[in-house]
């Protein structure tokens, strides 16, 4: 690579892959409710969590977060679901899809008094089983809520069901937060989008894209993917990497050509497996 004068000013943006979001009834327990006590405490509706069901034998409800309990919460509206026992369940009422990964990420919340309970998230096919993930709150700092995915993958066949999410806990209060839920196929098509902005380089500026497979390597050791991917002055500075495949993290970086000489390379950007999100400047 000829190393020219033209430096590259970049910002790396939404590397993904092709995933879907599945809507979630009342993800953060945010709804309206009818507050039953109040006091140090917080406020608590019992028995009624909206968008959700309460099997029959548990014990929980909806309670605005108090800093007697918490310090930090990771929503604005305040409020979180508390099961002192038992679970609840939403039927998501779409059909489980075969060649399919589901992720679940939802926060759990570690009381500052209280440092036992065992917080699980489960996925259901139906009646089916179809992965499940224990948090330990003694695990997370006392006082704020931490994330945890829950990941799984679907066969070429799979039962006859409804995706349905399940939140138990076993000890003494644990308390859920802020739910999300996507798919993506395990059989493609994948793809890895990086948009860029160039601030330094004049019009007629081409770029030239580079990738890894795996991690990004401490020296620039990447192999050119694709020439002239794009031209100064047109908008938007985008490619996408449609040769991506499933269970592959994969590093690019972005050089700027003009009058032939080549940039130095950009910084690196990681895109992992199945990343939900990624900005790197």
């Amino acid at each position: 690579m000829k190393k020219g004068r033209f430096l590259l000013g970049l910002l790396f943006a939404l590397p993904l892959y092709a995933q879907t979001s599945i809507p979630i009834q009342n993800p953060s327990f945010g709804a309206a409710v009818t507050w039953q006590a109040t006091g140090s405490y917080g406020s608590y509706e019992y028995g009624n969590v909206p968008g959700w069901t309460l099997v029959a034998g548990a014990s929980g409800g909806v309670q605005s977060l108090s800093s007697s309990y918490f310090t930090a919460y990771p929503n604005s509206g305040n409020q979180a679901l508390f099961l002192n026992s038992g679970n609840v369940t939403q039927d998501l009422g779409v059909a489980v899809q075969p060649n399919t990964n589901y992720s679940l990420t939802f926060y759990v919340g570690h009381r500052l008094d209280n440092a036992n309970a065992v917080a699980t998230a489960q996925l259901f096919i139906g009646t089916t089983p179809l992965c499940s993930l224990a948090v330990n709150e003694a695990s997370i700092p006392a006082g704020i809520f931490a994330a945890s995915t829950l990941n799984c993958s679907t066969g070429s066949s799979v039962p006859t069901g409804d995706l349905i999410i399940w939140l138990g806990t076993s000890g003494t209060q644990a308390n859920f937060d802020a739910l999300s839920l996507t798919s993506s196929s395990t059989t493609g098509p994948h793809h890895a989008t990086l948009t860029w902005v160039d601030t330094v380089n004049p019009s007629g500026t081409t770029y030239n894209v580079y990738r890894a497979q795996g991690g990004c390597p401490t020296t620039f050791s990447l192999s050119l993917l694709a020439s002239a991917v794009a031209t100064q002055g047109s908008t938007p500075l985008t490619y996408v990497d449609n040769t991506v495949t499933n269970a592959q993290n994969y590093c690019y970086a972005v050089t700027a050509v003009f009058d032939t000489i080549e940039s130095l390379p950009s910084l690196t950007v990681y895109v992992p497996q199945q990343p939900s999100r990624l900005v790197v400047q």
